[in-house]
């Protein structure tokens, strides 16, 4: 035989001859002859393209995935150079004023002794006078606190020693201590408060 023979299934179609053209085998009757091999070669084509298809698509899902960061998210950010910004002080507690004029009360000899204070101020330095005048204070102030030196004529003699006064925060009162030198200061047990008039 000098054509090929053409199946569709399992049924003999037609026989193509050399020379002729495919429709001129065609007999009246007979269905169109494809290529046994036409059929399974597309449906295998088929199958094949969808299964690429599909592993591209994993693929491209897979390297969406794990991708690296892009230069914005792995780029460092750079130290800049701020302009000088003014630094504020801390704010230190004010100053306390112990000006104006006091009823105070020392104690000594097991007694309290009260009298007439007036005490000047001016910046952290204070001086004053108590006991009619007799009695002298010269101090310096620091925070709520005025440290100094006191002197006192009690008619015979001129004694002095060191005080300390803390003063209330309504700056209405004050409490304290004296001694007869400023080393004998921190054991005080002598007491000196005041009540501003």
């Amino acid at each position: 035989m000098h054509g090929a023979e053409l199946h569709t299934g399992h049924a003999l179609l037609a026989v193509v001859e050399p020379g002729r053209a495919p429709a001129d085998n065609i007999s009246e009757g007979l269905s169109v002859a494809v290529p046994k091999y036409s059929a399974e070669t597309f449906f295998m084509n088929h199958t094949m393209v969808c299964i690429l298809a599909g592993l591209a698509c994993i693929l491209v899902l897979a390297a969406g995935c794990t991708s690296t960061p892009s230069v914005e998210q792995t780029t460092t950010p750079t130290a800049t150079t701020a302009g000088t910004v003014p630094v504020t002080p801390v704010a230190t507690a004010p100053m306390a004023s112990f000006a104006g004029t006091w009823i105070a009360s020392w104690s000594g000899d097991g007694e309290e002794h009260p009298s007439r204070m007036t005490l000047q101020q001016t910046g952290s330095s204070v001086e004053g006078g108590y006991n009619d005048g007799n009695g002298t204070i010269d101090g310096t102030v620091t925070g709520n606190r005025l440290v100094g030196t006191w002197s006192d004529y009690d008619g015979n003699e001129t004694v002095s020693g060191a005080f300390e006064f803390v003063l209330s925060p309504d700056a209405a009162t004050f409490t304290g201590t004296w001694a007869d030198n400023l080393e004998g200061l921190a054991h005080a047990t002598e007491s000196w408060d005041g009540v501003r008039v």
